[in-house]
């Protein structure tokens, strides 16, 4: 006979860690530019190869991607963590590549 495993207890603790995560998300998108913005007007660089800063805030969907994924294995079901942050790391990792990109055309 097969054992059924009951459902995972309500854990209030991921509920509250993936929302503040799926609120940092758009605002590390945010901040990345304004620090990208910011490194373009101190060093007077061009404005693509001051890109490279999104990657340090790549950190945070990276967070909530992982998050998703193992609160999702363990029963919990953040599926929107793994679909914002999936789309965010994307996002992140495309401006990033943009600086990197306009380096090797040179």
């Amino acid at each position: 006979m097969r054992k059924v495993t009951p459902p995972p207890k309500y854990n209030e603790k991921i509920y509250k860690l993936g929302d503040i995560l799926l609120i940092l998300c758009p605002v590390s998108l945010i901040l990345s530019l304004i620090t990208t913005i910011m490194i373009h007007l101190i060093t007077g660089l061009p404005f693509r190869q001051c890109t490279w800063d999104c990657f340090c805030y790549a950190v945070i969907p990276l967070s909530s991607l992982i998050l998703g994924v193992v609160s999702r294995l363990k029963g919990y079901g953040r599926l929107k963590n793994i679909v914002v942050g999936l789309i965010f790391l994307v996002l992140q990792a495309i401006l990033g590549a943009v600086g990197y990109e306009s380096m090797t055309m040179n």
